[in-house]
């Protein structure tokens, strides 16, 4: 098995990085790799993906969503036939020591072309997840910037 993981340490609540990555029609706004995401994202649920990655055709590939744990984890997997290829992708949120929220964005790679896959997508694409990272965190600070913008204005009523 290989894997690409990156991380990011945001200035947020684990319910703000949930929100997002918990709008699934929302991901074209933001995302740098999935352009877009249909289904529902539900344990046992499928869901097409559209994947862009840097000087590559974008792809549409169909996932099945594994985990959903808000404010902690999302995960979904493409698994080819006769042990080909098993993909999984995992977002994790987690607070850290200062009191903001770990990120982490991970893709594992197994099967029969599993190690070559993933060998690939960390040397050529591990720039493409770590833009996914800041993309989501600038998300993040742009949606608490609105919402503090509605309850300054009276528009939303606060609730902390």
């Amino acid at each position: 098995m290989v894997e690409v993981q990156t991380g990011i340490t945001l200035d947020a609540a684990p319910g703000a990085v949930w929100k997002v990555l918990a709008d699934a029609a929302a991901y074209p706004e933001w995302n740098t790799m999935i352009t877009s995401l249909d289904g529902e994202l539900r344990e046992g649920c499928p869901i097409r993906i559209r994947v862009r990655l840097r000087f590559l055709p974008a792809i549409r590939l169909p996932f099945v969503v594994t985990a959903v744990h808000p404010e902690k984890r999302l995960c979904w997997v493409l698994t080819f036939p006769a042990g080909l290829l098993r993909v999984e992708h995992c977002f994790c949120i987690s607070g850290d020591r200062t009191g903001g929220v770990r990120f982490d964005n991970i893709e594992r790679f197994s099967g029969i072309i599993g190690v070559l896959a993933g060998s690939v997508m960390r040397r050529m694409f591990r720039s493409d997840y770590e833009r996914m990272n800041k993309a989501i965190t600038q998300r993040v600070h742009m949606e608490a910037s609105k919402r503090e913008s509605l309850e300054n204005s009276g528009q939303l009523r606060k609730t902390r």
